[in-house]
This record gives C-alpha cells, sequence and structure tokens, in this order.
C-alpha cells in the first residue's frame, strides 16, 4: 500500500465561506420552503415565519433555544438561485474543486483520501463550558467531510477511537465518483483491523441486531486491513510489500506493508 500525506487548497478557508456564506444560504431558503409548502396550515410556510417561531418566547425561552437563526436570517435575507454570486459558486468553483480532487487522486493514483472527520472532539454541551475542549485553531469545528457532499463525492465514516475522556472520534474515507465498493473495503478493513467501535452502555442491541455469521468472516480480497496513526490528511492505494518514506507538510512519515496490516506513522525529521 502507497500512504501519502498531504495538504489541500492552503485557502480552504475561503472556499467553506463560499459555501457556507453563499451557496448554502440559497439553496436552504429554496429548498426548505419547497418542503415547507407540503405540509398543514399550522406550519410556516416561509424561512422568514420559521424564524418568528423560532424567535417567540416559548422557544427563545426555553432550555434548548434554536441555534440556527442566524443560518435562517441569512436564508431569508439571500437573493436566490439566480444572484451571481451563487451561480458563480455553483458552476465555477464547485466543479474546480470537485475536479482538482479528483484529478489528485488520478495523478497519484489513490483510491482514498483518509481524514479525522471533524477536527476537534465533541463540543461542550449548550450552556456549559469545557476548559479540556480546544478546537484548532481556534475556530468552530471543521467538518472536513463536508467538502466531499459539498462537490459531490463518495465518503464513509468509520470509528477511529476515544479521547482520553471517552469522546469518540471518526475517520472519513473519500473516494472519486462511483468508487464505493473500493471505499466500503477499506471501511471495513479498518473496522477489523482496529476494533474501535465500542456499544453504547445505556442501549443494548435491538432483538435480531446480533447475527451469528461463518467464522472467519472473508476479507474484501483487494484491499489489506489498514491503521492509520497521525493526523492531517491521508491518500492510500494498495502497494507490493515494500518500504516508503515520504513526506509533507514539513513532517516524515514511514509506511509498511505486512501481510494484513499498513501502518503509516510519524518518524524522525531528516534533512
Amino acid at each position: 500500500m502507497n500512504v501519502k500525506t498531504g495538504r489541500f487548497y492552503e485557502n480552504h478557508s475561503h472556499i467553506e465561506n463560499c459555501w457556507y456564506g453563499t451557496a448554502i444560504p440559497v439553496e436552504q431558503k429554496v429548498y426548505l420552503e419547497e418542503y415547507l409548502a407540503t405540509l398543514g396550515p399550522a406550519y410556516p410556510k416561509t424561512v422568514q415565519e420559521l424564524i418568528a417561531v423560532l424567535e417567540s418566547p416559548e422557544i427563545a425561552g426555553s432550555d434548548t433555544p434554536s441555534s440556527i437563526l442566524g443560518t435562517l436570517r441569512r436564508s431569508a435575507a439571500s437573493a436566490g438561485l439566480t444572484d451571481p454570486n451563487y451561480v458563480n459558486v455553483a458552476e465555477v468553483l464547485t466543479p474546480l474543486v470537485r475536479e482538482t480532487l479528483i484529478g489528485t487522486l488520478d495523478s497519484l493514483d489513490l483510491d482514498t483520501f483518509l481524514f479525522p472527520t471533524v477536527n476537534s472532539f465533541a463540543r461542550p454541551l449548550f450552556g456549559t463550558t469545557d476548559p479540556t475542549f480546544v478546537s484548532y485553531p481556534g475556530a468552530p469545528p471543521a467538518r472536513q467531510v463536508e467538502f466531499a457532499s459539498s462537490v459531490g463525492l463518495p465518503d464513509i465514516t468509520v470509528p477511529a477511537g476515544f479521547s482520553a475522556s471517552g469522546l469518540p472520534m471518526t475517520l472519513s474515507f473519500t473516494g472519486r465518483p462511483y468508487s464505493e465498493s473500493t471505499l466500503l473495503g477499506l471501511a471495513y478493513s479498518f473496522e477489523q483491523a482496529t476494533k474501535f467501535r465500542a456499544p453504547s452502555p445505556l442501549l443494548p442491541a435491538l432483538a435480531g441486531e446480533v447475527i451469528t455469521a461463518p467464522q472467519p468472516i472473508p476479507e474484501p480480497e483487494m484491499i489489506p486491513a489498514l491503521v492509520v496513526f497521525g493526523a492531517g490528511v491521508f491518500a492510500a492505494k494498495r502497494r507490493h510489500n515494500r518500504r516508503k518514506s515520504i513526506s509533507a507538510n514539513s513532517f516524515d512519515f514511514t509506511a509498511t506493508k505486512s501481510n494484513d496490516l499498513v501502518s503509516a506513522a510519524p518518524v524522525a525529521s531528516r534533512s
């Protein structure tokens, strides 16, 4: 397996601002109001009417006030699908990002991007504080997987361990269009190699949820088990048995492969 690390779009915050600040408010207003129109007369029919409901004393003064009023207000003020800024994001920026991501996979002969689904653990509950919570780089947690959904690429997310206090984290695999079978194989191999998932002690298995399968369960033929250590964005593809040193973001990594295990771990920096 060939494992490479890298960083895409140093100006990713600009791209996110275009999606969150332009595309999402426009599309949210259009499609949310299409949905509201299907509801009965007792329900709001426009984003502005929905805002009025959420601003009512019954909700605004409750223990669970709405956390999306800012987003809804931006939607209510948006100019619609003909807004030139929205057209630019939909017809220029989004295809460019999509083509660049696919081009990176193709040019490096890779199957998938691997990255933490969110760049931090779960934020504190509303109205509480947690001195141990860190959101790098000082901004709200970035849902990096939204790059995939924004440009229409397949993605699968799997458990990837826990913090010292027991908060879960996940790893996402993003691939090129119609590569779902490859992503499922990689995700399955990662799950079988790590066994990171821990069933909730509060929610017992449902009737019929536990099944008996033949042992051993066949592994996907083309994908070995995968374990990744470190941070950032990884990309992976199966290769012949070999040892390969790679470099990205001024950090060196060594990737090794055994019969059924691949690991990528930081090594001492070399000049």
